[in-house]
């Protein structure tokens, strides 16, 4: 795919992000990458267990059916659903095309560095079905809250790109265009803000590898010939291949699309879980009225959760949003003080990712995990 496609500089940037270019991207439009959701008659959200069948069928050799069976490896599927390490998003149409309205989808997972690394040592064809077929034995390669935390306050987090796909019959060059622009920028919101260190994907056919690779957002890894010369007639097809990105390597070209994915920005709020949700459900627009009602909680309860953090923001970073208060130090008004705290964490979104965070010392909030 080539940049740029006669659209404004928005839309050339999420096509980088797709493709991978080494193409600089212009700091003024980075932003807008993550804001995007809807185009030219597609949208992309979180999937939901009602999307599930409809999204895997939409080609099943990322299913991961293949060791387990397909009822056991759904209810794997419905329980990453749940999972925080998992990230999942359903491309729709309207109106419908063909008869489908999801038309895309895309997942990824947080898993430990020891999967990874065993997959990158002895290459092999079914990759989701082993991941599969290892949570389905109760083996715990997918991280929990308090591993995604540690990973992303130390040593990073490795993830395997476990699905992505689109009904490319149904759709003709523009709009294969435009989803899979949403597809990009979607995955980019799903991981922007973590401290991202691999990224593994196993493409399942020869249109899906060279299409991998001629991003140059993955590098190549194996075609598998050497577990298909010690396994002849086993059943994979002999297409497939595994592809990785690194840290190191998206690192190492500045700029780039990647680089600004990998790229990573220690958080200053070191905010609460509490904070996160909050932070998180006032970015859609929502009244204070319509947070009580989606957080389950008293608008007064949501008042005071607003008190409370920008206290806190006073209390750890005095310097960071000098904006908030006048000249002589009195402070504006809330909804002014909300308007600033949430342009911030719109262009930091580490703020709003899972961390370890110390107690402070001496200051009115003493905290000692995210999720207090």
């Amino acid at each position: 795919m080539r940049a740029g496609l006669g659209r404004d500089p928005s839309d050339a940037t999420i096509v980088l992000l797709k493709s991978g270019c080494n193409d600089l991207i212009d700091p003024r439009y980075a932003i807008q990458v993550v804001l995007l959701r809807y185009l030219k008659g597609m949208n992309w959200r979180d999937v939901q267990d009602a999307d599930l069948l409809d999204a895997l069928s939409i080609d099943d050799t990322h299913a991961g059916f293949e060791l387990v069976g397909s009822t056991k490896a759904v209810a794997v599927w419905k329980a990453l659903l749940r999972s925080p390490a998992f990230h999942g998003v359903v491309i729709e149409a309207s109106p419908p095309m063909g008869g489908h309205r999801i038309v895309g989808f895309g997942a990824s997972v947080f898993v430990s560095a020891d999967f990874v690394d065993a997959e990158l040592s002895n290459p092999r064809p079914g990759l989701n079905a082993r991941l599969i077929q290892r949570v389905d034995a109760g083996e715990p390669l997918i991280l929990d809250l308090e591993a995604i935390r540690r990973g992303n306050t130390h040593g990073g987090l490795d993830t395997v790109v476990v699905y992505t796909s689109w009904r490319d019959s149904m759709l003709k060059l523009d709009a294969l265009r435009d989803l899979q622009m949403l597809m990009a920028t979607a995955f980019v919101e799903k991981h922007i803000g973590y401290r991202c260190n691999r990224i593994l994907y196993e493409a399942t056919s020869e249109a899906d590898g060279v299409f991998a690779r001629e991003t140059h957002v993955y590098r190549f890894v194996s075609r598998f010939d050497d577990f298909h010369a010690q396994n002849p007639g086993n059943p994979w097809n002999r297409d497939r291949s595994l592809v990785v990105s690194t840290r190191t390597e998206a690192l190492a070209v500045p700029g780039s699309a990647m680089a600004m994915l990998f790229h990573y920005q220690e958080p200053k709020l070191r905010l609460h879980e509490a904070d996160q949700e909050l932070l998180s459900a006032a970015l859609t627009g929502l009244t204070d009225q319509e947070l009580s009602r989606k957080l389950n909680l008293k608008l007064g309860a949501v008042k005071k959760r607003w008190l409370s953090l920008f206290g806190r923001i006073a209390d750890t970073q005095p310097d960071l949003l000098p904006s908030l208060y006048g000249d002589n130090g009195d402070s504006k008004r809330g909804p002014q003080k909300r308007h600033h705290v949430l342009a911030y964490v719109r262009n930091h979104p580490e703020e709003l990712r899972p961390i370890q965070v110390q107690r402070r010392a001496g200051a009115r909030w003493s905290g000692l995990s995210a999720s207090e």
